[in-house]
């Protein structure tokens, strides 16, 4: 009996417990399976998908960078991801956890950094004798480094942020300026400034980059305090005139070709005491850290030139006896190569037909002309009816003096000037000649502009012609005091050819040879009468200008 008790009692447990195990079977297990567990994006805002594979009705996604550059869209079993454009310079790493019934798997998120970005404000940072602060403001993307390429105990690097540096200079006891580069690396960029400080001896030049557009010239003239006080034509070329806070060299011009020049042609400064630049070892040896060397083959009577060692720029320095100084930077292309010129002086024989009223010499009567060129065994050119006019007559030339295929001849006309009964009335003021083969005087560089070759130069030198100034139109012109003439050089065009244009023309400029040329007038400054001695020769290649522009 009581084994049948005992039965029934283990029946009946049993039976409580097989609900219970019944219960548990129910309940199952959560799986989550995800297509990719590693989303990889460019840096451009871009979109992806995985697919969620879950036994669970709903599955969930969250991720840390939801409020910053992640986006979730949740669609049936997939998970759109959108990563915002990366602006910065360093690659970015986030998270998305995904949850089904308790279960979490985690997708790691990477996108590719910006393309680093790395300006300042200031390219050049110039400090005075005394030293001072000066703060360098910094935008880059990602996180710069700043430090001097040279240290030296001069100047210091402070204050480095994501925004900026501070520059401390200390007093600069000697006599020459210095200069330091700083060095600023983001990324793989790597940017200069270039730090200078004055010595007790302030010298200065214009700024030293070619080409330099004028937007360039007029932030780095802004960046030493300089402050542009005039613009002005003259001629057809672009004047801009600064003002220093250099007590030596108070004034300083640029002259563009016009104002969307790639970079300017020629700058002149003003220096108020020639001791400062004149022998001076302290001027020599700034000069050489500037890139200069004195060039004893260009060096004249009265003129010091100074070449650049990398720069197409020739540092012209003049002096006169008014204890002044005028400093010249003109863009002097390389040549190249060696080119063949004229064995001797051309155009002798025609530039002996020119006058010159204000001397009272008389030039050649167009009669004269005729019978010259009727000797030569030339002809009138008809074809063109520029070629014969009241003011300018044109040859061909069938039998050549100097090789040229063209002889040309301006004549004085009446003006506001010159009376109509004046006796130089219709004589010879300017000759002309055109050649065929322009290398004889002019190389042309890989932008297309022409310049004198070398050998052209130094067979106008040889023959007492000194170099005076590229003039508006691409015009250079040469002058020989001693024979008070000028050589007018052009690269011209004759029937859509290029041709070598040479001009001459007797003019007696302000006094001297080289600087002295520049002499005039108590009251004008050095850089008032070079204006006039330019503007002297351009006035008298008006004619040729106009001629040149109807061609």
């Amino acid at each position: 009996m009581r084994k049948k008790i005992s039965y029934v009692l283990s029946l009946l447990a049993l039976l409580f417990v097989l609900p219970a195990c019944q219960q548990q079977s129910d309940v199952e297990e959560a799986t989550l399976d995800l297509s990719t567990q590693t989303l990889t994006f460019a840096k451009e805002a871009s979109e992806q998908s995985l697919t969620v594979q879950t036994n669970k009705d709903s599955w969930s996604a969250v991720s840390p960078q939801e409020a910053t550059w992640l986006t979730l869209t949740l669609e049936g079993n997939t998970l759109k991801v959108r990563a915002e454009a990366n602006d910065q310079g360093r690659d970015r790493l986030g998270a998305i956890v995904v949850n089904a019934g308790g279960l979490q798997k985690r997708v790691t998120v990477r996108q590719s950094a910006a393309d680093v970005v790395l300006t300042t404000d200031l390219d050049r940072v110039s400090f005075p004798v005394e030293g001072g602060a000066k703060k360098v403001a910094i935008q880059s993307n990602a996180e710069a480094k700043v430090e001097l390429a040279t240290e030296t105990p001069w100047l210091k690097v402070s204050e480095v942020t994501k925004s900026g540096f501070t520059l401390t200079a200390q007093p600069n006891e000697g006599d020459a300026p210095r200069t330091v580069k700083v060095t600023i690396t983001a990324g793989s960029l790597v940017k200069e400034v270039e730090v200078v400080q004055d010595g007790a001896t302030q010298y200065m030049l214009p700024l030293q980059q070619f080409p330099a557009s004028l937007i360039e010239v007029i932030r780095y003239e802004r960046s030493r305090q300089c402050e542009l006080i005039r613009s002005f034509q003259r001629g057809s070329a672009a004047i801009f005139r600064f003002t220093t806070p250099n007590k030596l060299f108070p004034l300083i011009e640029y002259e563009f070709e016009h104002e969307r020049s790639k970079g300017y042609q020629a700058t002149i400064q003003l220096c108020l005491d020639d001791k400062f630049v004149k022998n001076n070892p302290n001027f020599v040896g700034y000069l050489q850290t500037c890139g200069y060397k004195k060039s004893d083959k260009l060096t004249t009577e009265g003129k010091d030139v100074y070449v650049h060692n990398t720069l197409p720029l020739n540092l012209n320095v003049a002096f006169d006896s008014s204890g002044e100084a005028l400093l010249e930077t003109v863009y002097e292309p390389r040549q190249p190569r060696a080119y063949k010129t004229f064995s001797h002086l051309p155009m002798k024989q025609i530039h002996a037909l020119n006058g010159d009223r204000s001397r009272q010499i008389h030039g050649a009567t167009k009669d004269e002309v005729a019978k010259k060129e009727a000797e030569w065994k030339s002809e009138l050119d008809t074809k063109d009816p520029r070629a014969n006019r009241a003011d300018y007559q044109r040859f061909i030339a069938k039998s050549s003096l100097d090789g040229e295929s063209h002889r040309g001849y301006f004549y004085l006309q009446p003006s506001e000037d010159v009376p109509a009964d004046d006796p130089y009335l219709n004589e010879v003021l300017t000759t002309q000649a055109l050649f065929a083969d322009i290398t004889l005087g002019f190389w042309t560089d890989g932008l297309g502009r022409s310049y004198v070759t070398q050998e052209m130069t130094k067979l106008l030198a040889d023959n007492g012609y000194n170099f005076l100034r590229v003039l508006n139109g691409g015009f250079v012109a040469y002058y020989n005091n001693t024979e008070k003439s000028a050589y007018v050089l052009h690269a011209a065009q004759l029937d859509g050819k290029p041709v070598l244009e040479i001009q001459t023309f007797r003019v007696d400029l302000p006094v001297g040879n080289g600087a002295g040329r520049l002499q005039a007038g108590k009251k004008e400054n050095l850089l008032d009468r070079r204006a006039r001695v330019i503007e002297a020769i351009s006035a008298r290649l008006k004619q040729t200008r106009q001629l040149q522009a109807r061609r």
